[in-house]
C-alpha cells in the first residue's frame, strides 16, 4: 500500500458519484427532449398553437446541453482512470520501498549470519583456549616423565654397572680361593691369572697383584732350600732367618695384602649396589 492511494481513494469516491448523477441527467435530459419532439407540447396537441415556443429550438438546445453534458462525462471518466492509475513517482516511490524491504532483508539475514559466526567463533576460540591448556598441561606430563624416565634409565644404567662390577669381583673371589700353588711355575700362572681377573674387576689391584709376582722368585728361591735347612739345627735356623732377610716374606706380605684389597673392594661394591636399590 502507498502513500498515495487513501488520497486517490477519496478523490475517486466524489468523482464516481459525478459521474453517476451525471448520467443520470443526461439520460433524463435525452428522454425529454425525446419525448418533447415527438409528443409536442403538453397537453398532446399534434400542431403547434400560435405563441406556443418552438420545438425544433428547444431540441436543439437540449441536444447542445446533452453534449456537453456527455463531454464533461467523457472528461470526469479520463479523470477517473488517470486517478485510479498509479503515477511514475508513485511506481517509483513503491520499486524504492520493495528495494529498501528487500535491502532490509538481506541485511537483517547478514546481521544473523554473522551472530552465528560470532558464537561459533566464541565457541572456537574457548575451545582452543582449552586445547591450549590442556597442551600445556601435557607437555608438563610429558617433560616429567621424560626426566623420571631419565633419572630411571640412569639408576637402572648404575644397577647395572654395580652388577657387572660385583659379577667380575665374584670371579675374583673364586680365583682366591683355589687352592694355594705347590712350586714357583704354578705360582706364576695362578697370579698371572689372579692379576688379569683383578683387572677386570677393580684395576687399582693391578699393581698390588704385580708386588706378589715380582716376589715369586725369592720366596720359591728360599723355599727350595728347606729340605737342606732340615740337616742340622744351625741350617734351620740360618734358613728360618733367610726367610726375612732373603725377600721371601715379601710375597706372604703382598699375597696377604692383595687379599685384603681384593676382599675390600668386593665389599665397597655390594655398598654401591645396596645404596641403588634402597634410593628412592
Amino acid at each position: 500500500m502507498i502513500a498515495g492511494e487513501p488520497q486517490e481513494k477519496k478523490r475517486g469516491a466524489p468523482a464516481t458519484l459525478g459521474l453517476g448523477l451525471a448520467a443520470g441527467l443526461l439520460g433524463g435530459v435525452a428522454g425529454f427532449a425525446i419525448a418533447w419532439a415527438v409528443i409536442g407540447a403538453p397537453g398532446g396537441a399534434s400542431e403547434p398553437q400560435a405563441g406556443a415556443p418552438d420545438n425544433a429550438a428547444t431540441v436543439e438546445e437540449l441536444t447542445r446541453k446533452v453534449e456537453q453534458l456527455q463531454a464533461a462525462l467523457d472528461s470526469a471518466q479520463r479523470d477517473r482512470e488517470q486517478a485510479t492509475e498509479p503515477s511514475a513517482d508513485v511506481r517509483e516511490v513503491e520499486g524504492l520501498r520493495a528495494d529498501l524491504s528487500d535491502a532490509l532483508e538481506r541485511e537483517r539475514e547478514a546481521l544473523d549470519a554473522q551472530s552465528v559466526a560470532e558464537a561459533a567463533l566464541s565457541v572456537a576460540e574457548s575451545e582452543l583456549a582449552h586445547a591450549s591448556a590442556e597442551q600445556d598441561g601435557l607437555r608438563e606430563e610429558l617433560h616429567a616423565y621424560r626426566n623420571r624416565a631419565a633419572e630411571e634409565s640412569a639408576t637402572l644404567e648404575e644397577l647395572q654397572d654395580a652388577y657387572d662390577s660385583l659379577d667380575r669381583h665374584r670371579l675374583l673371589l673364586l680365583e682366591l680361593r683355589r687352592e694355594a700353588p705347590a712350586d714357583r711355575e704354578e705360582s706364576l700362572a695362578y697370579w698371572s691369572n689372579v692379576r688379569k681377573v683383578a683387572a677386570d674387576a677393580n684395576p687399582a689391584l693391578v699393581s698390588q697383584a704385580d708386588k706378589v709376582l715380582i716376589r715369586i722368585d725369592n720366596y720359591y728361591t728360599w723355599k727350595g732350600a728347606e729340605a737342606r735347612a732340615a740337616e742340622s739345627v744351625d741350617e734351620y735356623l740360618d734358613w728360618k732367618d733367610a726367610y726375612t732377610t732373603s725377600g721371601a716374606v715379601g710375597y706372604d706380605e703382598a699375597r696377604l695384602s692383595f687379599n685384603r684389597q681384593a676382599l675390600l673392594s668386593v665389599v665397597n661394591r655390594l655398598d654401591t649396589l645396596l645404596a641403588l636399590l634402597d634410593a628412592p
